[in-house]
């Protein structure tokens, strides 16, 4: 209990060191990721990304960057808070992770036949490494530019991190962390829909039948059978309130 009480105190710190600007404390939070969750929220859910967009902190933007904290919605915010450096940042940022993909690099999902671990299984170091490795398979920028459909694609890996936590039950909050991310991922891509037209384009959208024009079928839910499926709670509350 006083270990999780002390990292809950060192996470406010570092939140509001990032609300203030101060760059050495940050970059002392970001070298000491180990006592610390950086994706943490504030009161009002925000991340660092986000305190630090909407302070304006250039600077703290860039040291969370370059230590891989989550990027979640911080692109659409800088454009809208009209935070043009930012958003020019963040594009380059973006632009890297593209460059990456366009020549074929892509992550092996570690519970795929063609995921390579010079580790053996069952230890501590292939457990650490497997977390790792779907942390970066939950990068909402991943997800999104790897994806054919990314809802459907958020749903499967949320479903298979729920699987692995009650597995490897050491790291079975580090997992459902990441299960809630993509979560919560799937359902804020629903809610950008802007009316009950596009709400429902987007719940029957199957990738699979769409190939084909003739085979479409704009009355069967797909999104829906998906998200029982893979049991979806966070889906629900945002297509109430976009179909109405």
């Amino acid at each position: 209990m006083d270990s999780d009480l002390e990292s809950e105190s060192l996470e406010q710190l570092y939140l509001a060191a990032v609300e203030k600007g101060d760059v050495p404390a940050v970059e002392y939070a970001m070298k000491h990721q180990h006592l610390i969750n950086v994706n943490v929220k504030d009161s009002s859910g925000r991340n660092a990304m986000q305190i630090a967009l909407a302070h304006g902190h250039i600077e703290i933007l860039k040291i969370l960057l370059l230590y891989k904290v989550q990027v979640s919605d911080a692109l659409l915010r800088a454009v809208d808070l009209q935070f043009h450096k930012a958003v020019e940042i963040l594009c380059e940022h973006s632009k890297r992770l593209l460059i990456l993909l366009s020549y074929g690099a892509r992550i092996d999902d570690p519970e795929s036949d063609n995921y390579v671990d010079i580790t053996a299984k069952h230890t501590l170091q292939h457990s650490l490494g497997t977390l790792q490795v779907y942390k970066a398979l939950c990068s909402e920028a991943y997800i999104t530019l790897t994806s054919v459909d990314p809802i459907d694609r958020a749903f499967e890996l949320s479903d298979k991190l729920r699987a692995i936590g009650q597995r490897d039950t050491e790291f079975n909050d580090e997992y459902g962390n990441l299960e809630d991310q993509c979560q919560s991922f799937a359902a804020d891509l629903l809610a950008q829909t802007r009316n009950s037209t596009e709400t429902n384009t987007v719940l029957t959208y199957n990738p699979e039948q769409w190939k084909d024009a003739e085979k479409i079928d704009a009355d069967t839910p797909h999104k829906a059978y998906m998200a029982v499926k893979y049991r979806q709670k966070k889906l629900w509350p945002m297509h109430t309130a976009n179909s109405s």
